[in-house]
């Protein structure tokens, strides 16, 4: 995409890419969900839900318990272990990875992908990563590639209008991801980074606030608060569809802020995480708005972190020339903090 290419010009693009998969998303019944979180009331109710998720953020650590390393099965570049976490899911429980072996030993990164990715978009950048000579792992999310289910077509098992399994979902990907974490370690990695893209984002945020041996973040496309972002998005409007009439935002946004990357803002801070924040201008899925927000909390915080801003859109940073720009700011911040 030119970089003359005008704010128009650019939106069209974005909805162009954005249409393409809307046949595939159902408006699903929305659903607490209580039971994918193990909350056992004789009713049930959204204040259940609330509650349980307020006593989790303040206690998140054992939320996010970290799990056991992973013990994959390797296969080439492909590697596979049980989720730490399981869903009880057959297909989704088995974690697929694909590793990207650098020249340094001692230097890696994980790589969390966006909603309704494949492996193979990824790729490029597992490739790139290894050139600059550290190691990459991409990880799979929750019903993503070879965890999806059948007739599961958009990857609405991690994220849904049913509030709980949406949580547990997440952590799911949390766990799997520290997993891999205490793998490289075994393996003599001692400088490991977690890079998320989009959703990936958040939860390379969750994984950054909770793992201490990581030690770099960067957010590909991010926003402060989860429960917002299905809200605003358009990616995810199917969902508010569900939601308008049963919940407002204000309490999406209070039953996902587990998920919520301003909710660990100051763990970040506590742990001297260096962070990378990369966003478009353009963004309707991630709105501008709930970035700026999670960046004020940055500075007001004192996070060290640094920002990009480019005129692209959410699918359209993958148009050359702002997945250039953002790969060499990506490696510009790798290269000093790994």
């Amino acid at each position: 995409m030119p970089l003359s290419w005008s704010r128009q010009a650019i939106a069209r693009r974005e909805e162009a890419l954005a249409v393409e998969s809307d046949h595939l998303k159902l408006i699903e019944p929305t659903s607490l969900g209580l039971d994918h979180l193990g909350i056992q009331t004789a009713g049930s109710s959204i204040n259940d839900l609330l509650a349980f998720v307020k006593a989790r953020v303040a206690d998140s650590d054992a939320f996010f318990a970290p799990p056991a390393p992973a013990r994959p099965h390797v296969d080439g570049n492909r590697l596979t272990f049980p989720s730490p976490d399981p869903s009880g899911v057959p297909e989704n429980d088995v974690v697929s990875c694909r590793l990207f072996e650098g020249r340094s030993k001692g230097r890696a990164v994980i790589v969390l992908p966006h909603w309704n990715s494949m492996a193979a978009n990824y790729e490029g950048m597992g490739n790139w990563l290894r050139r600059l000579g550290l190691t990459a792992v991409y990880v799979s999310l929750p019903y993503h590639d070879e965890r999806r289910p059948p007739g599961d077509l958009v990857g609405s098992g991690l994220v849904s209008a049913n509030l709980g399994r949406t949580i547990r979902s997440c952590r799911q990907a949390v766990a799997d991801a520290r997993a891999v974490v205490g793998w490289l370690r075994e393996r003599g990695y001692r400088r490991i980074g977690v890079v998320g893209s989009s959703i990936g984002s958040s939860l390379a945020s969750l994984v950054a606030a909770h793992e201490p041996r990581v030690k770099a973040l960067a957010q590909l496309l991010t926003a402060s608060d989860f429960g917002e972002v299905v809200w605003t998005g358009r990616a995810t409007r199917h969902v508010r569809q569900a939601f308008e009439g049963s919940l407002t935002l204000e309490q999406v946004n209070a039953a996902w802020s587990v998920l919520s990357p301003i909710a660990y803002v100051r763990r970040l801070r506590d742990r001297r995480v260096p962070v990378l924040a990369i966003a478009g201008r353009a963004d309707r899925v991630f709105l501008p708005y709930l970035t700026e927000r999670l960046l004020r909390s940055y500075r007001e915080q004192g996070v060290r972190h640094e920002s990009a801003w480019y005129r692209c859109g959410h699918y359209t940073v993958a148009d050359f020339p702002w997945n250039a720009l953002a790969m060499v700011r990506l490696a510009r911040f790798l290269r000093r903090h790994l």
